[in-house]
Order: structure tokens, then sequence, then C-alpha cells
């Protein structure tokens, strides 16, 4: 179901997301990552499922992780996908080959290091509250 967006709301939860891992660690998130799903995800239990494999695949390979992760359906409003912007205690390059290797056979990945001047914070909070189903999380609750 459609709801109302509250873009004041949506800007202040970019802004909030956008400044936790400065307050949390004393440095910027290195990563920005879009996942889709090779197979149309329509329940964000299954979005959790996988992105739960991620977090544990990184971790079990000496990454430790925190950020946000964001469910959104596509623009026919289908299929979920995910937005995450990612602090890790590892090298950019390290964590992107992970992350793109425990991804690759899931859906598709894109990767890019994180710039604080791109608003991505900003982007990934823009449907917030679109559907029951368009939310955001921590990613250690995965």
């Amino acid at each position: 179901m459609e709801k109302m967006i509250d873009h004041k709301m949506n800007n202040e939860v970019g802004n909030w997301i956008k400044n936790y891992p400065i307050n949390q660690y004393g440095e910027d998130y290195k990563l920005c990552v879009d996942l889709t799903y090779k197979y149309g995800v329509k329940n964000e239990s299954v979005c959790r499922k996988w992105i739960g494999g991620l977090k544990n695949y990184l971790n079990k390979n000496g990454v430790d992780v925190d950020g946000f992760v964001v469910n959104e359906f596509d623009s026919n409003v289908i299929n979920l996908h995910n937005h995450l912007l990612l602090w890790v205690n590892s090298s950019y390059s390290k964590s992107k080959n992970l992350i793109y290797n425990y991804w690759n056979k899931l859906g598709s990945v894109h990767i890019m290091k994180y710039d604080s001047n791109l608003n991505y914070s900003g982007y990934m909070c823009k449907f917030l509250g679109r559907n029951d189903s368009n939310y955001f999380d921590l990613i250690t609750n995965y």
C-alpha cells in the first residue's frame, strides 16, 4: 500500500545515518553498496536472510561491519532491492572483493567508495515509509 512520504523526516533520518560512523568510530563509511536479486524478492525476510549471510561472511573473513541497510521496491513496486552504507575495519578493496564474491551468485552488486559529498544517505532515505517494506535498519541487527 502506497503511503505519503514525509520528506522532512526522511531528510532528518538521512542526516543521522550520514553522521553515524563518525559518532561511533571517529571515521566515515567506506562503502556504498546497491544489491539486487537474481530472482524477484517481494518479502523483506528474504532480504534479511541474504544480507545477514553477507554480514556473517564478512565477519568470518575478519571484517567487522556496521552501518545501514534500506529496503526499497523497484520503480514498478514489484521487487525489493537494497542500499547499504557500510563502515568496515578493513580496506575498501578487501571489503569490496568479499562483498562481490558473496553477492555475485545472488544477483547484481554495485559497490562504490563512500564520498560524503554525494549524500548517499539522502539517496537511501528518499522513499522511507512509502510502504511497509521500505524501511531502514542497522546491519548489526541482521
